[in-house]
């Protein structure tokens, strides 16, 4: 892939800005760079200007051209050594959903937080330990799964967070062993 390079400058608002690979751009900013500098002692509008020092000065004297943005890769990961406790508890976890109203994905998001806490000894969840357990069961993914428990804490109160990781409140907990168990009625 092609690296891409981008100037910006703001000559009081006669803003000229240049993105593509290095050579262009720095072309292009030679090519503007009489355009784009006032007249010395004035500025854009007129006004007189102040001379900057230090090393205010020497950066304003040699144009840099920006680095390319980094662009970061959203893909979804699995934690491998959960897929490996999973393949055990499998069918546990099958049992454990079925078992159980989920009416949303943050209600799922607590339920399986619950299982793994209960079965797996884990007493967070984060959001590769829910993708790993959604990938597991052959469940459609959430476009962004760190979204869904977010909201299951900050709309349901069903988590609170702790290091980046989401922790059952007694809410979710309540939600896990009584509200969602089929075939009984919440009081």
């Amino acid at each position: 892939m092609e690296e891409r390079f981008r100037v910006k400058v703001d000559a009081g608002a006669g803003m000229v800005e240049v993105e593509g690979p290095e050579a262009f751009v720095r072309e292009m900013l030679d090519r503007y760079a009489p355009v784009i500098e006032p007249s010395p002692g004035k500025t854009a509008r007129g006004k007189a200007k102040q001379k900057p020092t230090g090393k205010l000065a020497a950066a304003k004297q040699t144009p840099e051209v920006a680095q390319p943005k980094k662009t970061r890769v959203r893909g979804v990961q699995v934690d491998e050594q959960l897929m490996e406790n999973l393949a055990e508890h499998g069918p546990a976890l099958a049992t454990y959903l079925e078992a159980r109203n989920v009416a949303s994905q943050k209600e799922e998001a607590a339920i399986i937080a619950s299982f793994l806490a209960s079965e797996l000894g884990l007493p967070s969840i984060n959001e590769t330990h829910y993708v790993t357990v959604l990938r597991k069961l052959g469940k459609r993914l959430p476009k962004n799964p760190r979204q869904v428990l977010v909201d299951a804490k900050n709309r349901k109160g069903f988590f609170y967070e702790e290091g980046g990781s989401f922790k059952l409140t007694t809410t979710g907990i309540n939600l896990v062993q009584h509200d969602s168990l089929k075939g009984k009625t919440s009081e």
